[in-house]
């Protein structure tokens, strides 16, 4: 397996520290609203990852963590009137829902920050130990002069860094760059005890305290959008080379982001879309096939064209599991199809290049229709990569036994009975079509 790694720019074969164990933690959302299709994309990007080294034989251990305190998350909750636990509680739930969508397969741990405040004041403290940190007014900052290495991840000189970037600016702090690790309480805001007096952790401490907790000071894969290179992902690895002395995470990933005219989707913007907007005229099911199209790391640039054509794509490519029946490879074809396999397999395992698989799976897709076999292989590639999940689905036992009542009237040439009972069966979203040897039901 070989991985662009932000930390080199370059693309490395991954060798995990203790196989066929792989450590994985991806940064996950501020519950505070409704996932976005760039959320989408880099949740996609990272289950793609997953499905792969799983195929390799890795055993994946992944963490995602969920980011329940938040400065935009109790401005929320006081606009809406709305006890902030309740609030991350329902975006967490909606959170879940929309990756479920996306045939999504969950984290093995996804812990919220507001259950791991002790963690993260045994980490400030350790940093001040080290003289890393320091309290100024019941606050507490990180001292970027300590982190020797501090820029490597983003390739960014300290002497060309301004403050910014979800750093406050605050002239207590010894250089505009230092970041606060613990904030003081204010009036009616969640706030907990520590040395310092009540307050609460800043961001940048969240992901290392709870990685540490979780997975342990050395990882495999760090992860997730490239926004949060800068500073995110620079100041959590500045924490942990001086709380822990190791290298923290031995590669880092980055997806590319989502954009409309150029700029970058995001919620500060408001330019963005709901993948529950999306989802009321877009099956999940295409808008993941979407995602996917476009290498990992490359921009994605969003459109309701760019959407349309690609459900297009999408359908042309499954269509054929309702024309081709699934015959069995002949022996004299085996090598024809095995080919197209062992591409696709390489295409992923190169920086996980899934716009080069998919081409592949078109390739397959034109053997079937000329051969008139091979539909298994293509579920099989397919469904590897998490795709074909609707199409395949399970039909319901109600469904099955309506399509089967109609299939009953027909042949007695009840004809009125089969028509009501199809469109009860279009109705609840499903198609019936009759077949030289029986009938099918497929999701609409």
């Amino acid at each position: 397996m070989k991985l662009y790694n932000s930390l080199t720019k370059k693309v490395e074969d991954f060798t995990p520290i203790s196989p066929p164990k792989v450590s994985l933690y991806v940064c996950g959302v501020t519950v505070y609203d409704y996932c976005h299709l760039g959320h989408a994309r880099a949740y996609v990007a990272f289950d793609l990852l997953k499905r792969v080294l799983t195929h390799q034989g890795y055993d994946i251990v992944h963490v995602q963590n969920v980011t329940d305190i938040d400065d935009k998350i109790i401005d929320r909750a006081n606009e809406q009137g709305e006890d902030i636990q309740a609030l991350t509680e329902r975006f967490t739930a909606a959170c879940n829902e929309d990756l479920a969508a996306l045939n999504i397969v969950p984290a093995n741990h996804m812990p919220k920050a507001t259950t791991h405040i002790p963690d993260m004041i045994r980490l400030i403290q350790n940093l001040i130990q080290k003289d890393a940190a320091y309290v100024v007014n019941n606050s507490v900052y990180f001292r970027i002069k300590s982190s020797l290495d501090y820029g490597e991840l983003s390739h960014k000189a300290i002497d060309d860094l301004h403050s910014g970037h979800r750093i406050d600016v605050d002239h207590q702090k010894e250089s505009p760059l230092d970041f606060v690790l613990w904030k003081p309480a204010k009036p009616d805001e969640p706030h907990w005890d520590s040395p310092w007096g009540q307050g609460r952790p800043g961001w940048h401490s969240e992901c290392v305290a709870m990685v540490n907790a979780i997975l342990g000071p050395h990882i495999d894969i760090h992860g997730g959008g490239a926004d949060l290179k800068f500073p995110h992902h620079e100041n959590e690895l500045a924490q942990a080379k001086c709380a822990y002395h190791t290298p923290f995470a031995n590669v880092w990933v980055h997806n590319g982001f989502v954009t409309i005219d150029n700029e970058k989707m995001s919620k500060s913007l408001g330019n963005f879309f709901t993948l529950r907007d999306i989802f009321n005229d877009h099956s999940p099911d295409a808008v993941r096939f979407f995602l996917m199209r476009t290498h990992y790391r490359a921009p994605l640039q969003y459109s309701t064209d760019a959407l349309l054509d690609a459900t297009a794509a999408y359908k042309k490519l499954t269509s054929v599991f309702d024309i081709v029946p699934n015959s069995p490879i002949p022996s004299h074809l085996t090598p024809l199809f095995d080919g197209i396999k062992t591409r696709f397999w390489g295409a992923l395992s190169h920086d996980l290049n899934a716009s080069e698989a998919i081409s592949h799976l078109f390739e397959l897709h034109g053997l079937i229709h000329e051969h008139q076999c091979g539909t298994a292989l293509l579920h099989e590639l397919g469904s590897a990569i998490g795709l074909f999940y609707k199409n395949n689905s399970e039909i319901p036992h109600d469904i099955q036994s309506m399509a089967e009542a109609r299939w009953t009237a027909k042949k007695a040439k009840n004809f009125q009975a089969a028509d009501e009972l199809r469109y009860q069966i279009e109705t609840a979203g499903y198609v019936v079509e009759d077949k030289p040897d029986g009938y099918r039901v497929r999701i609409a």
